[in-house]
């Protein structure tokens, strides 16, 4: 079942909810496991490390809340509104951004393929897998890891401030069953997310202000 999306632009942000994460990939099969960045000398240089720590910290934990949430990926729904797609995004995004994320969403539930393509590689909905359905303890999502980060300036343009390039891969495992035969979609994503320092102070503390990557699911052997 594989699909395989490239980038589209980002215009959006995200409500995030609370995530036990796992630092240590020491740990036994983590629920959900964070690697460190290697971090650009002049990134660092530009914004200061505990601001480029936090660009890491904000941009993960997007990522681990919105990619895979068990709603939409419940294979039985086929029913979605704007809000369940734009409410853990649109916050967490620069203005243009959440502008066209919000309209990329309507083309989306309008019928696009190409729209519903491009929201599914940020927030993946919309699973065609019939015949199957959630596992009995209700929890598709079993595992995710995000691994290899790497974070880099994006000097200023006449028409943009300088930004974090925040790039990593992200895993995860959907659990799902079939005639009450239990399988699983391994889910691969290679993302990179262009950032900007919010104005003001407070939560959260960078923009997306673009982004681009790829997706695919295979089945488990």
């Amino acid at each position: 079942m594989p699909y395989r999306r490239p980038a589209a632009l980002l215009l959006a942000a995200g409500l995030l909810t609370s995530c036990a994460i796992v630092t240590s990939p020491a740990d036994v099969t983590p629920d959900v496991y964070v690697g460190d960045p290697v971090v650009a000398p002049d990134a660092r240089d530009a914004f200061g490390a505990g601001p480029v720590e936090d660009a890491w910290d904000e941009i993960t934990s997007f990522a681990l809340e919105t990619s895979f949430q068990e709603r939409l990926v419940d294979p039985r729904e086929s029913s979605y509104t704007p809000e369940e797609l734009t409410r853990g995004v649109v916050p967490r995004m620069t203005p243009d951004a959440g502008e066209g994320w919000s309209q990329l969403v309507a083309a989306a539930l309008g019928g696009s393929t190409q729209a519903q393509e491009d929201v599914q590689l940020l927030t993946l909905f919309q699973v065609d897998a019939p015949g199957s359905r959630v596992p009995g303890n209700g929890q598709v999502v079993s595992s995710q890891a995000i691994t290899d980060g790497k974070i880099g300036l994006v000097a200023a343009t006449s028409d943009t401030p300088a930004r974090l390039a925040v790039s990593f891969r992200q895993s995860a495992t959907l659990t799902y069953e079939e005639a009450d035969t239990p399988y699983g979609l391994a889910a691969r994503k290679t993302m990179t997310f262009q950032l900007e320092p919010a104005p003001g102070t407070g939560d959260p503390g960078w923009l997306i202000a673009e982004y681009e990557g790829d997706l695919q699911l295979d089945l488990e052997e």
